[in-house]
């Protein structure tokens, strides 16, 4: 499995769960965003309410979610 980062930009995020974060883009065609699990991302998540969110996850969950 590839462990490649990369960095993806968000305008926030949106919900929360003990094991994943909401995050969206004013843009998103559905309004519904994109579900990133904890254990992906590194560093730490991002709280509900946080704007301007850039978060770094493994390339292969970046093109598996089409944000690539």
């Amino acid at each position: 499995m590839d462990n490649n980062m990369v960095e993806i930009e968000f305008d926030e995020c949106v919900a929360s769960t003990p094991a994943a974060v909401l995050l969206v883009n004013d843009g998103d065609a559905d309004g519904g965003g994109v579900w990133i699990p904890r254990g992906q991302i590194e560093g730490v998540a991002p709280d509900v309410g946080h704007r301007g969110i850039s978060v770094s996850i493994p390339e292969w969950l970046a093109i598996e979610k089409e944000l690539v």
